[in-house]
C-alpha cells in the first residue's frame, strides 16, 4: 500500500477505478526508473599496503573491462599491461585447473581476443619503438611456445602485419627496430613455429605457414643479409626444399600456394648466401640440387595448368 500513498496507483487497481472527470488525464504516473548502479571507481593511491584477495579481484576486472580499442602513443603501455595479464591469467588458470579445461577456456579465448587487437597496430609504424620499449614484442614472441597451436598462430598472423616490409619503412629508424627484432630471435622463432605446423590439419594451419614464410620474406626484403642467419640453424633451407618436392595431400602433380611460396623463399635465400648456396650444394653431397631437379621433373610431361603454377 506504501505505492498507493505515495500517488502511485498499481496496474492491477487501475481497472476499478471511476473514469476521470473531463479535462483530467487518467494516465498512470510511470513506475520510476531505477538509475543502472554505477561502480565506484577503486584509486590505487588510497588502498592499503595489504589488501584482501576480492578487493584484488575488483581491481583486476575493472582493469579488464577498460578495453583499448584503438591504439595510440597515449594508451600503449596500458594495452600492453592488459596484454600481459591476460597472459597470466591464461597461465594460471592452466596450472590450477590442468585437468578442466571448462575452467581455463575462458581466459584462453579472452587471451586470443586480445592478442588479434594488437593487428592494428601494423597501421601506425611510429608506436613500434614505444611496443618494443614496453615488452610488446616480447611478451608475444613467448607465446609461440604456448600449448595451443591456435594461439601461436594467432601471434604469427599479427607478426607477418608487424614486420611488413613497407610498413618497417615508414618507421623514424627502421634499422634500429629489426635489430631488435633479430635480437629477440624473430628468424628463430619464426623457423621453430614453421616446423611444428602441419598443414594436413587444415586451412588455419595452411595459413599459419603462409604467413611464418611472410615473415621471413619480410625480414629478408628488410635487410638480405639475414639470409645468411636463416641459412646458418640449417633449420629452414631443409624444410623449404622439402616443401617445394612435397606438396599439401602427396601428390606429385598437385600444386598449392606454400609450395609456390617455399620455392620463393628458397631462391631468394639462395640468391642472397653464398653460404645457403653451399649448404645445398656441396654439404649435401649435391644431393640438394638432384632435389630440386626431381620438384620441377613433373613439368617435363605436361605443361603448367595456371599461370600462377
Amino acid at each position: 500500500m506504501e505505492s498507493i500513498k505515495a500517488g502511485i496507483v498499481p496496474p492491477s487497481l487501475a481497472k476499478d477505478m471511476p473514469p476521470a472527470p473531463p479535462g483530467v488525464s487518467q494516465e498512470l504516473p510511470s513506475a520510476p526508473v531505477a538509475l543502472a548502479e554505477k561502480k565506484p571507481e577503486l584509486d590505487l593511491a588510497l588502498l592499503p599496503d595489504e589488501i584482501d584477495e576480492e578487493t584484488v579481484k575488483k581491481i583486476l576486472d575493472q582493469a579488464d573491462e577498460m578495453h583499448v580499442e584503438v591504439l595510440t602513443e597515449a594508451n600503449l603501455r596500458r594495452a600492453v599491461a592488459q596484454l600481459e595479464r591476460r597472459i597470466k591469467k591464461n597461465q594460471q588458470d592452466r596450472i590450477r585447473h590442468a585437468e578442466d579445461p571448462e575452467k581455463w577456456i575462458k581466459s584462453e579465448v579472452d587471451l586470443d581476443e586480445e592478442i588479434k587487437r594488437w593487428k592494428q597496430l601494423a597501421a601506425d609504424p611510429a608506436l613500434y619503438p614505444l611496443f618494443i620499449e614496453a615488452r610488446g614484442l616480447e611478451l608475444l614472441l613467448s607465446l609461440l611456445n604456448h600449448s595451443n597451436q591456435d594461439i601461436q598462430l594467432e601471434v604469427i598472423d599479427v607478426l607477418a602485419e608487424f614486420t611488413d616490409a613497407d610498413t618497417l619503412a615508414e618507421c623514424k629508424n627502421p634499422q634500429e627496430i629489426l635489430n631488435k627484432l633479430v635480437e629477440h630471435q624473430l628468424p628463430e622463432l619464426t623457423v621453430e613455429t614453421l616446423q611444428r605446423i602441419n598443414e594436413e590439419s587444415g586451412e588455419d594451419e595452411q595459413r599459419g605457414v603462409s604467413h611464418c614464410l611472410s615473415i621471413v620474406e619480410n625480414l629478408l626484403e628488410s635487410e638480405p643479409s639475414l639470409a645468411g642467419k636463416f641459412t646458418k640453424f640449417q633449420k629452414l633451407p631443409n624444410w623449404l626444399l622439402r616443401r617445394v618436392r612435397n606438396p599439401v595431400g602427396g601428390q606429385p602433380t598437385a600444386f598449392d600456394f606454400n609450395r609456390l611460396y617455399a620455392s620463393e623463399i628458397l631462391v631468394v635465400l639462395l640468391q642472397n648466401s653464398a653460404e645457403a648456396r653451399e649448404s645445398l650444394g656441396a654439404k649435401q653431397g649435391g644431393d640438394a640440387v638432384d632435389k630440386l631437379l626431381r620438384a620441377v621433373a613433373v613439368y617435363r610431361k605436361r605443361d603448367p595448368e595456371s599461370s600462377q603454377e
